[in-house]
C-alpha cells in the first residue's frame, strides 16, 4: 500500500482512509439493498476501520480511486508498479542472502517483466458485498 500511495502522490494515511471510506460505502449499499441489517453494518464498519485487510476486501476500485481524486486506471497501474517493485526487491534480497543464483534471479526478473501483475483488485479477488464465506463465518451471515 505504501508503494502504491507514493506512486499516486498521496500519503499512506490518505490512501488508507480512501480504502476505509470505500468499504463503508459498500457496507452502506448492502444495508440499502437489505443484504445487511444495521447491527451487522456497524460491526463491519468497525472491523473495516480497525483492519485494513477487511477494508480492502470490502472496498471497490472505482470508489477508492474516486476518493483519491484519480481514475481506476491510475490506481490499478500504481498497484501493478508497486507489486513489481516489491517482487524485484524480494528477488534481490534472495540473491543477497544466497537463496538464488544470479542466473535464477535474471530468469525470474524476466518473467516478472513479461507478466501482467494484479491491479488493485485482482480478478477473482474481492467478496462482492464483502461477506462471502469469510463474512458468513465472522459475522453470522
Amino acid at each position: 500500500m505504501t508503494q502504491s500511495a507514493k506512486r499516486l502522490g498521496v500519503k499512506r494515511a490518505e490512501f488508507k482512509q480512501a480504502i476505509v471510506d470505500s468499504a463503508n460505502t459498500s457496507i452502506d449499499e448492502a444495508v440499502a439493498d437489505e443484504e445487511l441489517d444495521s447491527e451487522e453494518a456497524d460491526d463491519l464498519n468497525e472491523e473495516a476501520s480497525d483492519n485494513i485487510r477487511v477494508a480492502y476486501d470490502l472496498s471497490r476500485t472505482r470508489t477508492v480511486a474516486a476518493n483519491l481524486g484519480t481514475s481506476a486506471a491510475k490506481l490499478n497501474s500504481a498497484f501493478r508498479v508497486a507489486r513489481k517493485a516489491l517482487l524485484l526487491a524480494k528477488i534481490d534480497r534472495a540473491v543477497a542472502n544466497g537463496d538464488l543464483t544470479e542466473e535464477e534471479a535474471a530468469e525470474l526478473k524476466e518473467r516478472i517483466e513479461n507478466a501482467k501483475l494484479p491491479s488493485y483488485k485482482p480478478a477473482g479477488r474481492g467478496l462482492g458485498l464483502g461477506l462471502g464465506s469469510r463474512g458468513e463465518r465472522e459475522f453470522g451471515r
